[in-house]
């Protein structure tokens, strides 16, 4: 039992019917609109998605905070201490086109800290969760598998990177780190997830568009599996203010982040100077 047991088990069962929903969705063919800004992609999906997760954490917690992707930003969470951080579909430009690499990620943040998070690929059935002092986990076919982030510091690390959001000035930082293998993937939480499965050892993401519900669930997870994770000048990212990250995000096991955070950080001063991309 940890102080977060019911949280947990309703975020794991939360991200599991959002993906059964997403699954639904794709099998009866998924059409995408823009949204307003150009903010990228929504589907029916996304939207049916949000609206299941926030029921039932309304009414579970009706005295909790809610942050959803989907749902206009009211600014009532910021009033509570516990705020339940939700992308419903993260990765909707793979799901629009056909790939594997969405998924359903309900988080939760207590006085500014990810405490529990739940990341789901339902296809392929990878379920990644953790609980604050109690671990991160992943589930598959079965079977239940405690997460730990690798130690030491490969000649060549695998770094995760994004599948669908190409940027020259993160192709630029990336290049400036030495040798290193790019593993391009979908959902930011899929990829925090490899650093936690002890497939990669970093994910780099220069936008200042991500958002506290992109990274909540996953911070939970990387952060009980061992590992770190700061924007790109090595600050640790708040949940306090606005809804982006403004710096990025640099996501590593403790050793590579101590080893890159000085590169990372003077490389990201002088090819991001015009604004994150």
């Amino acid at each position: 039992m940890t102080p977060y047991t019911q949280e947990v088990e309703l975020a794991r069962r939360l991200a599991r019917e959002a993906g059964a929903i997403a699954l639904k969705h794709r099998a009866a063919g998924v059409t995408a609109v823009e949204k307003p800004g150009g903010e990228g992609p929504v589907t029916a999906a996304d939207r049916e998605c949000d609206a299941h997760i926030r029921a039932a954490l309304g009414a579970a917690f009706p005295s909790d905070g809610l942050l959803t992707e989907e749902t206009p930003d009211d600014g009532a969470w910021r009033t509570v201490a516990r705020v339940w951080m939700v992308d419903p579909l993260d990765g909707t430009k793979d799901y629009v086109q056909g790939g594997e690499e969405f998924a359903a990620m309900v988080g939760l943040c207590v006085d500014g800290l990810p405490v529990v998070g739940a990341v789901y690929r339902p296809l392929g059935d990878l379920l990644y969760w953790a609980a604050q002092g109690h671990g991160a986990f992943l589930e598959h076919a079965g079977v239940t598998t405690r997460l730990q982030c690798a130690r030491g510091v490969p000649a060549k690390p695998v770094v995760a990177v994004s599948k669908n959001h190409p940027s020259r000035k993160l192709d630029t930082l990336l290049a400036a780190l030495g040798p290193l293998t790019a593993l391009p993937s979908g959902s930011v939480g899929l990829k925090i997830g490899l650093i936690a499965q002890g497939k990669a050892s970093a994910y780099l993401n220069g936008s200042s568009k991500t958002c506290l519900w992109d990274s909540c669930a996953p911070q939970a997870i990387l952060l009980e599996a061992g590992g770190v994770i700061t924007d790109l000048y090595g600050t640790p990212i708040t949940y306090a203010a606005g809804l982006n990250h403004p710096n990025g995000l640099f996501c590593a096991t403790v050793d590579v982040h101590t080893a890159l955070k000085d590169n990372v950080a003077a490389t990201a001063r002088r090819v991001m100077s015009g604004g994150m991309a």
